[in-house]
């Protein structure tokens, strides 16, 4: 069979499963829609695993972990020996994703930590996965962040990881992040994607004070203005893998090779804040079936964010999807938001699956009681 052969018939598979959905949300005990958002949640992870009776019974957290070179020009408040640290913290289970995926998951969600490019030697550590590019990336005020080898070797890990947890029945992959300046990265990522402006795109990350804030801004406008000719391609628009190499890190790159892995594999893909949604929106240029499995899991008070949420609208992402689970100004990283957003996928698709019909409970429906 063909690709344009398989692609019509997973149409009209979709087609009418998306009719047998929707008439089971419709049928279940309750007044229709009154569940709001949970019910399109139910849809979406029933078109995902492409089942009437969809199921979340095992998540894995991938939390890639890198360096960046661009930290060297004072972007954030922290040191970059924070990113090794922090790495050994959550090895330790001590990190906040370690300690809230315990607490809303229990035993049906585990975390992987994959080092893809910390600059500080890691002794051998058992909750770590040692796949390193290379020690942290170039300073991309003055030159690429990293060659398009190592972004190629960098998205590997990422699907790697992202096929290890499929192996293991995953249901969901989640993302999370560590680094010293990512935030940089992201925004620059970002703003190259979508042309919006270092202003918009460009927050305070750990929390830096106004001045370093604008001088973060300058060196996100001056990095974009190096890089815009490579980064560009034949037909004036961003080129996702080039915007990457040039201002991206080893953790981005990773995690936007696992979540297209993650839509490969019809998998759930569980986005954390605006680091990870940044490198999902490079994967999502690069590979558009990404649209197709994505859920995010918090609204983040990072200020690109949003925009880069209104940047998968473009690229033809209902707008209801590009609408985060929770709202509690969370700017940590690390997959916090996607391991507190992880019991509402399993909820959602619990009240597709076992919620009973009106029929099964002899219920009148509404019209029936008039």
């Amino acid at each position: 069979m063909s690709d344009s052969e398989r692609e019509r018939v997973n149409a009209r598979l979709d087609d009418a499963l998306q009719a047998r959905v929707e008439h089971a949300l419709d049928n279940k005990t309750k007044p229709q829609g009154s569940l709001g958002f949970l019910e399109r949640l139910a849809y979406r992870i029933a078109m995902v695993q492409r089942t009437e009776a969809p199921h979340i019974d095992r998540a894995r957290v991938l939390l890639f972990a890198a360096d960046h070179g661009v930290a060297v020009n004072g972007v954030s408040a922290y040191p970059a020996s924070v990113t090794a640290a922090m790495v050994r913290t959550a090895a330790d289970g001590g990190a906040a994703v370690s300690v809230l995926t315990r607490a809303v998951a229990g035993a049906w969600a585990d975390i992987e930590i994959i080092d893809v490019g910390v600059r500080s030697d890691l002794p051998a550590l058992a909750n770590v996965v040692s796949a390193r590019v290379a020690d942290g990336t170039r300073d991309f005020l003055r030159e690429p962040a990293m060659t398009a080898a190592q972004c190629r070797a960098a998205m590997d890990v990422g699907a790697h990881a992202a096929q290890r947890a499929i192996d293991a029945g995953v249901d969901v992959i989640a993302l999370g992040e560590m680094g010293i300046a990512n935030t940089t990265s992201a925004a620059a990522v970002l703003s190259a994607l979508s042309g919006v402006s270092v202003e918009a795109s460009v927050g305070r990350g750990t929390g830096i004070d106004d001045r370093t804030l604008a001088h973060k801004q300058s060196v996100v406008a001056a990095s974009l203005a190096l890089h815009h000719a490579t980064m560009t391609n034949s037909d004036a628009k961003p080129d996702a893998f080039a915007v990457l190499t040039c201002v991206g890190g080893f953790e981005l790159a990773a995690m936007a090779g696992a979540a297209i892995a993650a839509a490969t594999a019809r998998k759930v893909l569980l986005v954390d804040g605006f680091i990870t949604t940044a490198a999902v929106l490079a994967a999502a240029m690069i590979e558009p079936r990404v649209l197709d499995v994505i859920v995010f899991a918090h609204r983040s008070a990072e200020r690109g964010h949003d925009v880069a949420l209104a940047q998968f609208v473009v690229l033809g992402l209902p707008k209801m999807y590009a609408r985060p689970l929770l709202q509690l100004d969370l700017r940590l990283g690390e997959g916090s938001g996607a391991a507190l957003a992880l019991p509402l996928l399993r909820a959602a698709a619990c009240m597709l699956s076992e919620m009973a019909t009106f029929d099964s409970a002899n219920v009148a429906r509404a019209s029936e009681t008039v």
